[in-house]
């Protein structure tokens, strides 16, 4: 799979730029120290909790992910807490029962998932870590209705109509096959593209 966007690249900046005294900036020295573990454990795929998919974490996803959760540190290091370790439920709640008003996005379901890293990598290590989000709404926002995006057969060939040939046979692909672009599209092979009992046959590998 090609890296368009050379996520790679840019997790391996941020990594080598972490020392022993490193604090990522914006944070406090202790909640910088759980950002920065959190974000190497992924990378290997450690001390996941035991509802989350096991095996390491795309560079993609990394550095998706590092934004978001740097914005609910520094929304919490505003509310006091400069050591996200010793948040209580209490202010998990009021925290993001406030920040959901504002943010539709997945910001609780991360913030959940950081925790179960948190409390399995301390159970790891002997200590027993209580779960300050087992009432955390991660509904987004409380919307529980598909964000799927989808078009009409009429709304797509209108759609295409403002492309040369040449886009729209690449378009008319995308449609009939279902692949997303431009990553997956840009990945393929001409072996991943084949005949079978008379069809052409398009197989997107998993990866």
């Amino acid at each position: 799979k090609l890296d368009l966007y050379n996520h790679e690249k840019i997790f391996d900046i941020w990594k080598n730029q972490l020392t022993p005294k490193y604090i990522e900036d914006g944070l406090t020295k202790e909640n910088s120290k759980i950002f920065v573990q959190y974000f190497l454990d992924l990378e290997q795929g450690k001390n996941l909790s035991k509802n989350a998919r096991k095996g390491a974490r795309s560079t993609a996803h990394l550095n998706r992910l590092r934004s978001k959760i740097k914005a609910i540190f520094i929304g919490l290091q505003k509310k006091g807490i400069k050591d996200v370790s010793k948040i209580t439920e209490k202010q998990v709640m009021d925290f993001f029962t406030e920040w959901n008003k504002t943010h539709t996005e997945d910001y609780a379901v991360r913030f959940r998932a950081l925790w179960g890293w948190w409390t399995t990598k301390n159970r790891r290590e002997g200590k027993i870590i209580n779960d300050v989000t087992q009432d955390l709404d991660t509904s987004k926002n409380g919307k529980s209705e598909s964000n799927f995006v989808w078009l009409t057969k009429e709304e797509f060939d209108k759609f295409r109509s403002y492309f040369d040939e040449d886009k729209q046979v690449i378009l008319l692909f995308c449609f009939d096959t279902i692949i997303r672009a431009p990553t997956e599209l840009m990945s393929l092979k001409v072996e991943n593209i084949f005949e079978k009992n008379g069809e052409v046959w398009l197989h997107i590998p998993t990866e």
